[in-house]
């Protein structure tokens, strides 16, 4: 694969107790995380300095960015239901539609495939009196595989704005399920994921507590077929329910209580061809059926949007040269088509050392909240982007790699309310021009990986820096195994940011140190202290972050 990806695996999820995948995603090289507050927050992240909502979120391949605000709800999701997370980066419209400018982030959750019946079960305490306990079981056999896993959280929280003396708690239960089984030739799976609660937060005001209701719910059902020695094709159907509900009246309607929802119904279809030893060519359409629906500030949307999008993309290999060529045709019935991109080629100089070159465009479709909700344009056209990079990657022994890039992404027809008109309006550009570096070493009883990424991500109008985004960051991490402990240490230095208002929020460190010590071939005992610096910083003006505290776990596994 040319295109750069780093995958968070089970064992690095399973390392951490972190109370959701947005805390783990800030390790990773270019993925940065904004949080309004502590646990349960709405928490954004930005790839390669994108805006967060031109980044998207799938979870088990299906879209979860909703169509109503852009950004998918990361800090429900907890580690605990998910097998592994990969993170592309670039703009990648050509095969996966809207928001796929910064990058791509896809969740996969849990699915053990080791033969017969496994579980794991697990509870844990930790600091803001945050009490959980999860749990999975698997059974494999020669009809096929069943599983299910659930989560559960509930945490008093501390208070989300400064000067506030309110702790804003957090409750989260999650269920998920699989099944799948051989219909004939045909290989037929099924997934479910839902994560349900009630986050409390406080609204402008330090004296102010609100909450709301939570809800994001993904079903999906897979029909693959070999259907012969070259062709191999999959039919996707999935269906994706996200809402928000707030429990408070608004104060601007008394009687009114304001509401976020979105229902989209896709189907998938994807076709692969292995034409020769050299050749993989893939084509494949998709269809989706989205309803969007918000009360907020007094406007009411209720809007049906249908989405078209075709695709075709050819991988090429011979030799020490590999080359990928993608089209993508998407149709919105909200504002009509857009053509977008990529080509990639790669040149192996030795075994050990290849060379890459990327240039590609993505897009992102305004949402209903965008066209249709209080300063809504019905007449706005679709962001654009295009993106170019080069890459080197060096394996230097078989234990250790580095691999770098440098990329520019020009952004053009951004949406951003403009004050004369009184409306949203394409009238941002941004250019985010960077550098990543990073070092993989592997041993037998230990691990170091570090990356540093240096940016520039710039408001073409203005020149003035894109908010919440660090134009530095470096991150380490350690593993180091020691009989029958395990334990680690993560490390995360970020640079000054800009924020709302002309503010800098300043530059900070964050470490933990995470242990994991073996009571058996089954039981394990896992410890974590987050911020062991007891940094002060923000990740947002105004908005808290946690302090130094601990957390504690104790595991059963058959795995």
């Amino acid at each position: 694969v040319l295109a750069p990806i780093s995958v968070i695996t089970r064992e690095e999820l399973s390392r951490a107790l972190s109370p959701d995948v947005a805390d783990l995603l800030r390790m990773q090289p270019g993925v940065e995380i904004s949080r309004n507050g502590g646990i349960g927050q709405l928490a954004s992240v930005f790839i390669r300095g994108a805006n967060s909502n031109q980044t998207l979120v799938l979870l088990d391949g299906v879209r979860m960015n909703p169509g109503t605000i852009g950004n998918a709800s990361l800090q429900n999701i907890p580690p605990e239901t998910v097998e592994r997370i990969e993170i592309l980066k670039g703009p990648r419209s050509t095969l996966y539609g809207s928001d796929a400018i910064g990058g791509v982030i896809n969740i996969i959750t849990r699915q053990n495939t080791t033969p017969g019946v496994s579980g794991e079960a697990q509870a844990g305490y930790g600091h803001y009196d945050t009490r959980q306990a999860s749990g999975s079981i698997d059974n494999n056999g020669s009809l096929g595989n069943v599983g299910a896993n659930v989560a559960w959280i509930k945490s008093d929280g501390f208070p989300t704005l400064a000067g506030s003396t309110i702790n804003n708690g957090y409750d989260n239960l999650t269920l998920g399920a699989h099944a799948g089984t051989d219909l004939g030739p045909v290989h037929a799976t099924m997934r479910f994921f839902q994560d349900k609660g009630n986050a409390a937060y406080l609204n402008f005001a330090p004296d102010a507590p609100v909450d709301q209701d939570y809800l994001d719910r993904i079903a999906r059902a897979d029909f693959a077929l070999h259907a012969t020695s070259m062709w191999d094709t999959r039919l996707v159907l999935s269906r994706m329910d996200n809402s928000i509900q707030q429990r408070q009246e608004n104060a601007f309607n008394p009687g009114e209580f304001d509401y976020l929802s979105t229902r989209r119904d896709t189907a998938d279809w994807q076709n692969d061809w292995q034409l020769d030893d050299h050749d993989r060519l893939t084509a494949g359409a998709t269809y989706a059926q989205e309803n969007a629906k918000s009360l907020s500030y007094g406007s009411l949307i209720d809007r049906d949007t249908n989405v078209f999008n075709a695709y075709l993309q050819d991988q090429l290999s011979q030799d020490r040269h590999t080359a990928l060529l993608a089209l993508g045709y998407t149709d919105y019935s909200t504002f009509g088509n857009h053509v977008t991109w990529n080509g990639e080629y790669g040149y192996a100089i030795s075994d050990s050392t290849r060379l890459s070159a990327d240039i590609g465009t993505g897009f992102r479709a305004p949402n209903a909240t965008d066209l249709y909700g209080f300063g809504g344009n019905p007449s706005l056209k679709p962001e654009s982007s295009r993106n170019i990079e080069l890459g080197l990657r060096q394996r230097i022994t078989t234990q250790q790699s580095v691999a770098f890039n440098l990329f520019q992404n020009d952004i053009d027809d951004m949406i951003a309310f403009d004050n004369a008109s009184f409306l949203s309006q394409n009238i941002a550009r941004a250019r985010i021009r960077g550098v990543e570096l990073s070092y993989d070493y592997r041993a037998d009883d230990w691990r170091l990986r570090a990356a540093a990424n240096y940016q520039n991500p710039r408001d073409r109008i203005t020149n003035q820096l894109l908010l919440r985004r660090a134009k530095h960051t470096f991150t380490v991490s350690y593993v180091q195994q020691v009989g029958l402990l395990e334990i680690g240490t993560d490390i995360l230095v970020s640079g000054p940011r800009q924020d709302i208002g002309s503010i800098e929020l300043g530059s900070y460190v964050l470490a933990s140190i995470n242990a994991r010590y073996s009571l058996g071939r089954q039981f394990s005992l896992i410890a974590q202290i987050e911020n062991v610096l007891n940094q002060r910083y923000e990740l947002a003006g105004g908005y808290n972050t946690a302090g130094r505290g601990g957390s504690i776990a104790f595991r059963y596994s058959t795995r």
